[in-house]
C-alpha cells in the first residue's frame, strides 16, 4: 500500500546549508512508520516525482531558503496554478507548484505544503551550519505533526 503522505526533501546535501532538507527527512525516516510516510531525498525536483504527488493525500515539501534569517522554519501552502509564477517549469527551477501542474494531468492535485527553513551557507563541502541545528529538530517536528 502506498503511504498518504510523500516528504520530498530538496538540495544539494554538498553544499553546507542546502543539505538541510535531507537531515531533516533522515531525521523524519527515524520517527515515522514507512506506512505513513515515504521518503524522497533529491537535488532537485523533477517532473518524473509526477506520478508519485498524484498519488497522496498530502505532499510535503522541504527545503532550505536563501534570503530568510538563518533557523527560521516557515510552513505554506503550495497552490496550483500557482499565483507567483515566474521560473521555467522544466529548468533548475522547477518548483513545487510546477509538480502540482503535472500531477494534474494523472487527474489529482493533492494538499500540498512547503517547509522552508532559512539558511546563510551554501559553500562547496562545508557541512550544515552550527545555526540551522536547532531548526533541524523543529522543523522535523513539524513534519511528523503534519504526517500523522
Amino acid at each position: 500500500m502506498t503511504p498518504p503522505v510523500l516528504l520530498i526533501a530538496y538540495g544539494n546535501p554538498l553544499r553546507g546549508d542546502d543539505g538541510l532538507a535531507a537531515a531533516i527527512a533522515s531525521e523524519v525516516s527515524r520517527t515515522l512508520p514507512e506506512e505513513t510516510v515515504e521518503i524522497l531525498t533529491t537535488v532537485q525536483l523533477l517532473p518524473e516525482h509526477a506520478p508519485s504527488v498524484a498519488d497522496r493525500r498530502l505532499v510535503i515539501f522541504v527545503d532550505a531558503r536563501a534570503g530568510e534569517k538563518p533557523g527560521t522554519v516557515n510552513l505554506s501552502p503550495v497552490s496550483y496554478p500557482d499565483e507567483a509564477g515566474g521560473g521555467a517549469a522544466l529548468t533548475h527551477h522547477f518548483r513545487p507548484a510546477h509538480l502540482l501542474g503535472l500531477a494534474s494531468l494523472f487527474g489529482r492535485v493533492p494538499r500540498a505544503l512547503l517547509l522552508t527553513v532559512g539558511a546563510s551557507e551554501f559553500g562547496y563541502g562545508g557541512p550544515v551550519s552550527a545555526s540551522l541545528r536547532s531548526a533541524l529538530a523543529a522543523a522535523a517536528g513539524i513534519v511528523a505533526g503534519l504526517s500523522r
